[in-house]
């Protein structure tokens, strides 16, 4: 399955609670984070999907093809999303296929929100991701 698929199978409102229950159990602002990763969500589903060239070369490590859940190090027990981590616009991470590589057995809301934990930025759109990584530039 390709998130974008992934992502349209799911109700936002059955992945939110996983969203906060693995990454935001101490947060004060609850309402914000459901704000801000529903707009992530409803940008993201209604983003066109776009695809790397087929001439493009993957360097060492990297796979632009592909999202790989795997799992984390350490105690975690929340897979971890391994994908091409400059990648700043969520329409190449939309025609990319999953691939499940722990062994924790995940449901798709489960799924869908550790993608979007880690492919949104925390939430972010990728105008925010955009404007965020060139101020860390401009200092």
């Amino acid at each position: 399955m390709r998130l974008h698929e992934l992502l349209k199978s799911v109700d936002i409102d059955k992945v939110l609670p996983i969203i906060i229950e693995y990454y935001y159990k101490d947060e004060s602002d609850i309402e914000r984070v459901e704000y801000n990763f529903r707009r992530s969500y409803n940008e993201l589903i209604n983003t066109e999907v776009e695809y790397y060239p087929s001439e493009y070369v993957d360097s060492p490590g990297e796979n632009s093809r592909e999202i790989w859940i795997e799992d984390e190090d350490g105690d975690s027990d929340i897979p971890y999303v391994r994908w091409i981590e400059g990648e700043l616009k969520g329409s190449l991470a939309l025609g990319k296929e999953i691939v499940l590589k722990c062994r924790k057995m995940l449901s798709n809301e489960e799924l869908a929100a550790i993608c979007l934990w880690h492919i949104t930025f925390y939430g972010f759109t990728d105008e925010e991701r955009m404007n965020y990584i060139n101020s860390l530039f401009e200092k």
